[in-house]
């Protein structure tokens, strides 16, 4: 949460050093996902994509969640290309099989809004709303305060895309307030983006500068 991301990404990897010495694959596709995370939120597709690769050959033997989590990093990697079917697809995938363990949970709604993000950048606004829309609804039955901010945060993104300013405005200001609360610098500084873009598209740049 502190965006300590070397010290994350350093961390992750000398542990998968180790797991793997261990011949525990389990644990070691878990350190490679979350190195993986870290070249994400960096931008670095094909370093995302190699950590898919690893923990998905680590996990070759392991139950569905795993795969699936594997998979879902793969699918970021190819948004993060902008190659959008490949992402789509990726994600699909990894829905299947979220789905097939239980039809509503966290982790259908995880994918659910991952599936959002690439629709929302690749201009399907529509089928974008309806899985932020259904994600959200999860989040809400789980009482999932992060949750359902991050979906108001997708929707409101979603809106600025349309330019529908005033919309975009009132999600973000929701979003906002929780993710204030929260702790997660990154979801925070993405929500006064959100907020600020909103603000000064309406014509009110003084007021989008605290943002």
């Amino acid at each position: 949460y502190r965006g300590l991301w070397d010290d994350h990404l350093w961390l992750n990897k000398l542990a998968e050093q180790k797991a793997t010495e261990a011949k525990d694959s389990l644990h070691a596709g878990w350190r490679a996902f979350d190195a993986g995370m870290v070249y994400s939120w960096r931008g670095q597709a094909s370093e995302a994509l190699a950590c898919a690769k690893r923990a998905e050959d680590y996990w070759e033997e392991a139950n569905p969640r795993e795969k699936s989590i594997a998979i879902k990093l793969r699918g970021l990697g190819h948004a993060l290309e902008k190659n959008y079917p490949a992402a789509i697809n990726a994600y699909n995938e990894a829905l299947r099989m979220r789905v097939s363990i239980k039809p509503e949970s966290q982790d259908v709604a995880i994918i659910l809004s991952d599936i959002a993000d690439v629709e929302t950048e690749s201009g399907d606004y529509l089928s974008a709303e309806k899985n932020y829309s259904h994600a959200l609804q999860i989040w809400k039955k789980f009482k999932d305060k992060e949750g359902v901010a991050g979906e108001i945060s997708g929707l409101a993104n979603l809106a600025l895309e349309q330019k529908h300013w005033d919309k975009a405005e009132k999600l973000a200001r929701k979003s906002y307030k929780v993710s204030r609360k929260i702790g997660d610098l990154k979801f925070f500084a993405g929500n006064c983006i959100l907020l600020a873009q909103a603000i000064l598209n309406q014509g009110y740049p003084t007021k989008a500068l605290r943002y």
